[in-house]
């Protein structure tokens, strides 16, 4: 794909220090700022275009879309929706033993991909996907977590069956069909060598119960890992708790209704959860390890509306979640926290994403700004955000970068991938890179739904911005949506 840079891609000034309405404290070196000087310019570079990551390496697969990424080591690993062949034929019929879930890996950023695709294990039937990922560090290997919604062997026992013993996509899109929530751990050898699958633990949705949308978090300093998930049919947020075993824990958001996915906030020292409930408003709690609790929810934005329909000016519908947040932490100053949302469909008939600043002194609260808006005569899709820790100029970086599809106002129904500097000092979004065009094979509202940006070899001077996402420049588009594959862009910061 060709890439194309904009007039502001290459410097950057930083200013910072001037967000006390949020409760941004500031004090010594800010982000961006390895001395005491008030502003600063870094270079950025361009490292890849978006290159292929999946198409042709996954084996039994014709498609794969919506990513979950985590960083091991100098690399990264990708988890994705994927069909199956060997287990059926999508949009027609699923067989048992049908695993919609793989993940390709690399362990340097030179080294070749490799990929595993997640089996459905004892007493799992059915792995429908939804990938989340979370990873740890262990000396010889980097043990990543991948979430995906299933279906148990006794569930698929009582399905309705076609003649050669598979399910219909009618009785797959039952949301009543899943009935597990599963958590896979893969090895990854340090050495490059292949994965391997360690173990498969699946927790069962009670009695009218209904799982959706999940997201993981490992605490490297307890050695705690969490899952939580959209308890659609009950309106709350799930989590359980894996040392030895997953547990159920408290439920987060006391008293109100959820609409939407969880996301852990990344970059955070303890599980941190932030989901929207079902007037538009989105909430943000935080687990007390040593109490095994949740703070209170404290609001973070408003005016949000669950899966609403982006249009392009071509007519072309898409859904996605159309949230993503981080940390601004790891350097002199009072973290806070970054957010961007989906706003509703303008009476222009255009989708805009807006950002929001979280302070924590003295207590955490939320502000928007209204100059972290994409632009107003234009569609942003599937957000996605990363903040770099780098060594660049002898000294710390911090940098904070959201990711999205626009369609640039364009009537032609395209889409090119923007990476975008969310200038803090400024309080403006600078566009870095952005990608060619390409027209989406959209299948049902259905491009991916979701992708994660991470930061690749955080910390040094080599640090890079990794954006997956789903792609459809393989080919025309067919009637199935064909071609979906996962592609890459790569940055530094």
């Amino acid at each position: 794909m060709i890439l194309a840079l904009s007039k502001h891609s290459m410097v950057r000034t930083i200013v910072l220090g001037i967000l006390p309405a949020v409760g941004f404290v500031a004090c010594g070196e800010e982000p961006g700022d390895p001395s005491s000087d008030d502003t600063s310019s870094i270079t950025e570079a361009l490292v890849s275009g978006m290159t292929n990551v999946t198409n042709g390496q996954t084996p039994n697969s014709t498609f794969q879309s919506e990513t979950a990424a985590v960083a091991i080591g100098g690399g990264e690993a990708i988890a994705y929706n994927t069909d199956d062949s060997a287990h059926g034929q999508v949009s027609d019929h699923y067989c048992q033993n049908y695993a919609g879930q793989a993940l390709t890996y690399r362990v340097t950023s030179t080294g070749g991909w490799q990929t595993i695709r997640i089996p459905t294990g004892a007493g799992i039937s059915m792995l429908n996907g939804d990938p989340a990922l979370a990873a740890r560090n262990d000396p010889n290997n980097f043990r990543v977590y991948l979430s995906s919604l299933a279906v148990s062997t006794t569930q698929w026992n009582t399905l309705p069956k076609r003649a050669d013993g598979c399910i219909s996509l009618t009785t797959r899109s039952d949301v009543a069909v899943v009935d597990r929530a599963c958590v896979t751990a893969v090895d990854v050898p340090r050495s490059g060598a292949a994965a391997s699958v360690v173990w498969l633990s699946c927790m069962p949705a009670a009695a009218g119960d209904a799982f959706d949308g999940g997201n993981l978090f490992f605490n490297s300093a307890s050695g705690m890992l969490y899952a939580a998930y959209w308890n659609f049919a009950r309106g709350t947020v799930d989590v359980f708790r894996r040392g030895n075993a997953f547990t159920k824990i408290a439920q987060p958001f006391t008293g109100k209704t959820i609409k939407g996915h969880p996301i852990f906030v990344r970059n955070s020292g303890a599980p941190v959860l932030i989901a929207p409930d079902s007037a538009g408003t989105f909430w943000y709690s935080s687990f007390v390890e040593s109490s095994l609790s949740w703070t209170a929810p404290v609001q973070v934005a408003t005016g949000f509306k669950w899966q609403d329909t982006v249009q392009l000016r071509n007519g072309k519908t898409f859904r996605q979640i159309g949230y993503a947040a981080d940390w601004m932490n790891g350097g002199a100053f009072t973290p806070y926290l970054l957010f961007m949302y989906q706003k509703p469909r303008s009476a222009a008939g255009f989708t805009q994403l807006q950002g929001v600043i979280c302070g924590t002194a003295p207590t955490f609260s939320c502000s928007p700004v209204a100059s972290f808006a994409t632009p107003a005569n234009e569609n942003a899709i599937l957000p996605a955000m990363a903040v770099s820790h780098s060594s660049n100029r002898g000294g710390p970086v911090i940098t904070p970068y959201l990711s999205y599809w626009t369609d640039a106002g364009s009537a032609s129904g395209t889409l090119a991938l923007r990476m975008a500097l969310i200038d803090v000092g400024t309080m403006t979004l600078v566009t870095k890179v952005t990608t060619g065009t390409q027209t989406p094979c959209v299948v049902e509202n259905y491009w991916g739904d979701y992708d994660q940006m991470i930061v690749q070899e955080e910390g040094l001077s080599t640090a890079k911005l990794i954006r997956p996402g789903t792609d459809s420049t393989g080919a025309a588009c067919n009637a199935n949506g064909d071609p979906q594959h996962v592609s890459m862009l790569s940055v530094s910061p």
